[in-house]
């Protein structure tokens, strides 16, 4: 995994430079040079969609969004891996502190992984103290909607003041 990211991003330094990354062909670094500018050209696209959106309306749509994407991406390194290449750029690009697009990546990742059965140390716990799944969520589910509305109007209020 190290190997793939680490050949990728001397690719990507490569294609600024204008150069063929180690061990390509010339025909490589132009191919590079095109994947990124049709990422520029695909943040500019996405800034451009969501222009005149308010920053709570904001707010509320990236925690719901990082909400699903911790769900079904329960690793935080592979999530950030996934998602931070676009949400940080169009953070930067609509004019919101990025800090706080950083605050719902985290919060929405510790929220899903107090009840999802895809982490392993939630499911291990359980096991160990003899407590089965459907009771735990039974039980936990209140506080976690509960503690996802106070923390979400928490961002929404960050978003706006930062």
């Amino acid at each position: 995994m190290v190997v793939l990211l680490s050949a990728f991003a001397v690719g990507r330094y490569a294609a600024l430079c204008g150069e063929a990354a180690p061990g390509s062909s010339p025909r490589h670094g132009r191919s590079y040079s095109s994947i990124l500018q049709f990422d520029v050209r695909a943040d500019s696209l996405r800034a451009g969609a969501l222009a005149n959106v308010p920053a709570a309306i904001f707010s509320v749509g990236s925690t719901a969004l990082y909400l699903l994407l911790s769900f079904m991406i329960p690793s935080s390194s592979g999530m950030a891996t996934v998602s931070m290449p676009i949400m940080g750029p169009l953070a930067i690009q609509l004019g919101p502190a990025p800090e706080v697009m950083i605050l719902i990546y985290v919060v929405a990742h510790g929220l899903i992984l107090l009840f999802t059965p895809t982490f392993g140390v939630l499911l291990a716990g359980l096991a160990i103290s003899k407590i089965e799944y459907t009771t735990f969520v039974k039980f936990i589910m209140p506080y976690v909607v509960g503690l996802g509305v106070a923390l979400t109007a928490f961002l929404t209020v960050a978003m706006v003041v930062l």
